[in-house]
Parts: structure tokens; C-alpha cells; sequence
């Protein structure tokens, strides 16, 4: 759920994983809303926006987490997963590399995009979901299919195909 849909979901009682939009220093705010609402936000998802300084970046989000979680709207039980964009001039090397060590040093989890306009091959994924696990850093992964509802290989609707991963099936 988008951040900016929090004031539609009065009364809503099914934990909630918020999309923050604006990036590192809309924590507090969204948070702090879904708390007035009694909504119960059990994960929280920020992008990394400031391609120039990615690691830098990533520290702002970790500060504004930290003065959330200091003001009392962000709970210590409240995932936070942080994405750093996968696809920059040098893949996961350099700038990406370093921003996701502040996320892992913060005891934050990555966020992966594996949807949206550009294409990724799967040799790409299992390169983010090798650094996340080289770092001992949880981590989540969008997937188009399962927002778009469209099918799998196997012929089922994604959605319900995810649901059954959620419980253990293949």
C-alpha cells in the first residue's frame, strides 16, 4: 500500500506493508498517520533515489528510521526494507555494493525490484539475492507476475501460485 493511500484505509485491520514514495525523510509522517488511523503497519518500503551518493543515501533513510522508531511511530517489530536500484552502470559493484553495507550494517532488509520497464535476466536476481545473502541481510523481491496476474509457467495465476510459496508449496 502506497503512503499516500494511508487516508482511505481508516477502519482497515489486516497488517499493512506501507510504500513510503517520497524516500529517506517521509518516515516519520506516513507512520505517524497510520498510527492516528489505527492501522497496524507491519513492514515499511523506501527507495534509494539519490543515484549520485547511494550510500549516503541509504544513511539518511537508517537516520530518519532510527528518529521514527525514536519518536515512537515506528516500532523495533516493523520491518524496514530499503531498495537500492539494481539497474545502474556497474550492477551491484561499487556505489550499490556500499549502499547495501549501510542497509546490512543497520540491520535493515534489502528490497528488490524485479518488475517494472526494464527487463532483468534471472542471473541478475540471483546476484542481488547472493549480496543480500553474503551480508546476512533479509531481504524481499517484487515480481511482475505476481503484480500483474498474469500466470506462471505452469499455467496458474501468479497470485495464488505466490500465496502457495507463502505456505511451503512448490
Amino acid at each position: 500500500m502506497r503512503d499516500t493511500d494511508l487516508p482511505l484505509l481508516r477502519g482497515v485491520t489486516h497488517p499493512l506493508r506501507v510504500v513510503l514514495t517520497t524516500g529517506a525523510g517521509a518516515v516519520a509522517g506516513p507512520l505517524g498517520l497510520a498510527a492516528r488511523l489505527g492501522l497496524d503497519v507491519r513492514a515499511v518500503q523506501v527507495a534509494l533515489r539519490d543515484v549520485d551518493d547511494l550510500a549516503g543515501n541509504a544513511r539518511r533513510v537508517v537516520a530518519a528510521v532510527d528518529a521514527a522508531r525514536g519518536e515512537g511511530v515506528l516500532g523495533d517489530e516493523v520491518a524496514v526494507h530499503v531498495e537500492v536500484p539494481t539497474d545502474l552502470p556497474g550492477g551491484i559493484a561499487g556505489s550499490w555494493a556500499r549502499a547495501a553495507d549501510e542497509v546490512a550494517a543497520a540491520e535493515l532488509a534489502l528490497h528488490f525490484r524485479a518488475a517494472g520497464g526494464v527487463d532483468v535476466r534471472p542471473e541478475e536476481v540471483a546476484g542481488w539475492l547472493d549480496a543480500a545473502l553474503d551480508r546476512e541481510t533479509p531481504y524481499s523481491v517484487s515480481v511482475a507476475a505476481a503484480v500483474s496476474g498474469r500466470g506462471d509457467r505452469r499455467g496458474q495465476p501468479a497470485a495464488r501460485h505466490a500465496a502457495g510459496l507463502r505456505r511451503g508449496a512448490a
